[in-house]
């Protein structure tokens, strides 16, 4: 099985491709990882240096691979956080041509209290050219809410999960999908790493592409992504050495 992944790297403090490609290994899956940009350190943890992977190099990147057909009898794709809509729009050609039979969908634009930040053009590049494409989905309240406030652009998603549903104390990540929801209520938590929801992503994508049904391959997804945070408490970065062993 192989899946293609196309999100951030940062090389310390696990978020983006750096924090959902070692989910998808660890359960057996080889990973094409493509950076959409390239960073010392997770944001949260001070100010990075890096670079930002230009939409031609990306382009120029997918075709030489598909070209050396490592593309085919590809499993699924994910992506996740994306630098300019120029990105985006190079990667959603792509994905309309693959045509994966799974395609997974983290529209990383924002998060509450602090709203997007990404350029808006770049969260309504993902609204208008990768959300359609997407089998599944996998935003945070905001994340949702933003995407459909203008109108619901998700509801013909066979697989849509939304994480950090507020819910007094606690924060309820919640599945819909044949016509079924199923939620997941975990208590919040001070001090945990930044970079849940990519390896929430990863998880629940892994356990996909090996033909598990929804309910239970959220199941285990969120089992995982619990380990994972007790082990990470306080920590600069997600654990995902012992958390995924």
């Amino acid at each position: 099985m192989r899946v293609l992944a196309i999100s951030s790297q940062v090389a310390f403090g696990p978020v983006g491709n750096s924090a959902c490609v070692p989910a998808l290994n660890a359960a057996g899956i080889e990973v094409i990882a493509l950076p959409t940009i390239l960073l010392s350190n997770q944001p949260a943890l001070g100010k990075p240096s890096g670079i930002r992977v230009p939409a031609g190099t990306l382009s120029d990147m997918l075709e030489k691979l598909e070209a050396l057909g490592a593309f085919e009898n590809l499993s699924g794709i994910l992506t996740g956080y994306f630098a300019d809509a120029e990105q985006v729009i190079a990667i959603a050609k792509t994905i309309a041509r693959l045509k994966p039979a799974l395609y997974l969908c983290d529209p990383v634009i924002g998060d509450d209290p602090k709203g997007l930040y990404v350029p808006e053009a770049v969260a309504e590049a993902i609204r208008d050219h990768l959300v359609p494409l997407a089998s599944m989905i996998t935003p945070n309240h905001f994340e949702r809410e933003w995407l459909n406030a203008k109108k619901d652009v998700t509801a013909h998603i066979p697989e849509r999960i939304t994480t950090s549903l507020p819910q007094g104390n606690a924060l309820v990540t919640e599945l819909v999908a044949a016509g079924q929801t199923h939620r997941h209520t975990t208590l919040r938590q001070d001090k945990v790493p930044h970079g849940t929801g990519d390896l929430f992503s990863g998880l629940y994508l892994a356990q996909r592409v090996k033909a598990v049904m929804p309910q239970a391959a959220f199941t285990q997804a969120m089992e995982r992504l619990e380990k994972v945070i007790g082990l990470s408490i306080g920590k600069p970065g997600l654990d995902l050495l012992h958390g995924l062993s």
